[in-house]
Parts: structure tokens; C-alpha cells; sequence
């Protein structure tokens, strides 16, 4: 969990999908999200679900900080 007297919050990126196409590429999605964005640290991650009786949603949420 975030500890702000240990870390800061530069931002947040927020990746969700809810079909199950998306839902099995989103690790790739995070994947090149850190390739593209490699002066960034993950300071936090939640991840999150739902669903109702039509959709499963899974949610993943990074908090971050910019190095240095």
C-alpha cells in the first residue's frame, strides 16, 4: 500500500478491459506501457474486478513517480 513519508505520486495510469480479448492482452498493454515509459518507477498497484451477469471487468491501476 502507498506510504506517502516513503514515496511520492507523480501519476496514475488506469488500464482496463472487460472482454476477454482485452482482458488476456492486458498484460502486454502494461508491458509496453513500462517499455515506453522507462524514467518511470511503480510506486503502487491496485487491481481491481467486477462484473455483472453480461461483463467481467478487471481493472489495473500503477501509481507512479518519475526517477531521479
Amino acid at each position: 500500500m502507498y506510504n506517502p513519508a516513503m514515496s511520492r505520486i507523480d501519476g496514475v495510469e488506469v488500464f482496463s478491459a472487460t472482454v476477454v480479448r482485452a482482458r488476456e492482452e492486458l498484460g502486454e498493454r502494461i508491458t509496453q506501457w513500462r517499455r515506453e515509459n522507462e524514467d518511470r518507477d511503480v510506486v503502487d498497484v491496485n487491481v481491481l474486478q467486477s462484473s455483472d451477469t453480461s461483463y467481467h471487468c478487471l481493472t489495473i491501476v500503477v501509481w507512479w513517480a518519475r526517477r531521479g
